[in-house]
């Protein structure tokens, strides 16, 4: 099974692309459940946001799914 993978979170309120912010930012935040996130840039892979790993277990995705469409639409 494949890990979800966040195209868009938060930061200061605003809804953010991984393109539109540094390694390292801490103001970013999951659209589901407001948890801190990362940024992830790995070379030969699609750039992403992921749960800070110690939050990885307190969000299912679902909310944050749903919100990143609604934005997309």
């Amino acid at each position: 099974m494949s890990k979800l993978t966040y195209p868009v979170a938060l930061r200061e309120g605003s809804p953010v692309t991984p393109d539109k912010v540094q390694q390292g930012d801490i103001s970013l935040r999951c659209l589901g459940c407001a948890a801190p996130m990362i940024v992830r840039n790995e070379e030969g892979k699609v750039s992403h946001f992921a749960h800070e790993s110690d939050q990885v277990g307190s969000c299912s995705g679902g909310n944050a799914l749903r919100y990143a469409t609604m934005l997309a639409i």
